[in-house]
């Protein structure tokens, strides 16, 4: 899996859901380009770095929508999202390569963060 980021009026109106929320940079999502068994609207996945520095890190994010310039394997996250899982912890990659992807279950309602996920029903 290869991650970039996206920020400002590209998060804006997200494809998945209703439209009635518009997450921040600080938001724990992504945007997938679709892919054969890839993630979906809606889903949660654990997106792993297990070369980073500081041993492996791993970032649970959801799929908010869709990323027309990203081929298979490859998801656009908030920039917190993004260095959570670079090796410098900032942005000066640009891209990171080589990250694992496991799809996770949905937190529960009474575990959820609106502010990290959006709403509870997309």
């Amino acid at each position: 899996i290869k991650v970039t980021y996206y920020e400002k009026h590209d998060l804006l109106a997200p494809s998945c859901g209703t439209g009635s929320w518009n997450p921040g940079n600080d938001a724990l999502i992504g945007a997938v380009g679709h892919w054969a068994g890839g993630p979906e609207c809606g889903e949660f996945m654990n997106i792993c770095n297990p070369k980073h520095p500081d041993g492996q890190k791993c970032l649970t994010v959801r799929v908010i929508d869709q990323c027309a310039g990203c081929a298979a394997n490859h998801i656009d996250l908030t920039k917190t999202g993004f260095k959570a899982l670079s090796p410098s912890g900032g942005l000066d990659e640009g891209v990171v390569d080589n990250l694992k992807l496991y799809k996770v279950s949905d937190p529960s309602e009474s575990d959820w963060n609106q502010a990290l996920f959006g709403p509870f029903k997309l």
